[in-house]
């Protein structure tokens, strides 16, 4: 049972996160709102009277999201690779 469904995590994970998480368009908008957050960081810091809700911090948990995506494809990835020589071997056994 667990070994379904870490093949299905593994499935799930290559199949949808690993091509979100490493097409361009996802670097174009994570590039786009760390712009964004720190132009409005730095209008605060140089006008006073300009106020907004958008921070710093928020291009930061953005990037922090995408980067975490694109580790989870890569460490998924990787599991695959090491595990298909794991299973080859219990194939093996079993005959």
């Amino acid at each position: 049972m667990a070994h379904s469904a870490r093949r299905h995590f593994r499935r799930f994970v290559l199949r949808y996160v690993a091509p979100i998480s490493r097409h361009p368009a996802m670097t174009v908008i994570t590039g786009l709102g760390l712009f964004t957050s720190g132009s409005f960081e730095l209008a605060e810091q140089i006008f006073t009277d300009f106020d907004s809700v958008i921070g710093v911090h928020q291009g930061v948990i953005l990037l922090g999201i995408v980067t975490f995506l694109r580790g989870l494809a890569d460490v998924v990835e990787a599991s695959e690779w090491l595990s298909k020589g794991t299973d080859e071997e219990e194939d093996l056994a079993r005959k």
